[in-house]
């Protein structure tokens, strides 16, 4: 019985102690962030002629070598009041000469050191046509850098 009463508070204090230091190890630190929205004309997508989809480079300073490195980007696109993280369809309705027509596009996303490119494509793959007099879209991208302590 003696043994018992002895054991048991060991026991407990072993447990507490494992407890308390894997919750330290569960911290991450605080994180930089840093957010862009920009809306893009119909003029500003680009067709290069060599690549099956249009795109428009958009510079930002804040995709650095260690954002994309270490760092994390998520880019949205704005369907309405929501924000939909890319890649997403896109229902774009162009003005044609017979009328509108509603074509889905997919929106994507490219990285480099400091610009996002958006590429538009047609779902089968093809270069989306009629793009005049469409409406603009609005992206949002939010850059998260870890800090170091």
């Amino acid at each position: 019985m003696k043994k018992v009463k002895l054991i048991l508070p060991m026991l407990l204090a072993l447990v507490l102690g494992f407890t308390m230091t894997s919750c330290e190890s569960e911290y991450f630190g605080d994180t930089n962030t840093r957010a862009m929205t920009t809306t893009i004309e119909w003029t500003q997508w680009v067709d290069d002629g060599a690549t099956a989809y249009l795109y428009v480079d958009v510079p930002w300073d804040a995709i650095t070598a260690d954002v994309l490195n270490f760092g994390n980007v998520s880019a949205y696109v704005y369907d309405g009041e929501y924000q939909c993280p890319l890649p997403y369809i896109v229902p774009i309705t162009y003005t044609t000469a017979t009328g509108n027509v509603v074509v889905p596009e997919n929106i994507t996303y490219d990285l480099s050191l400091g610009k996002i490119s958006f590429r538009m494509q047609d779902l089968d793959g093809g270069m989306p046509e009629g793009l005049t007099n469409s409406a603009p879209i609005t992206f949002r991208v939010v850059v998260t850098m870890p800090v170091e302590h």
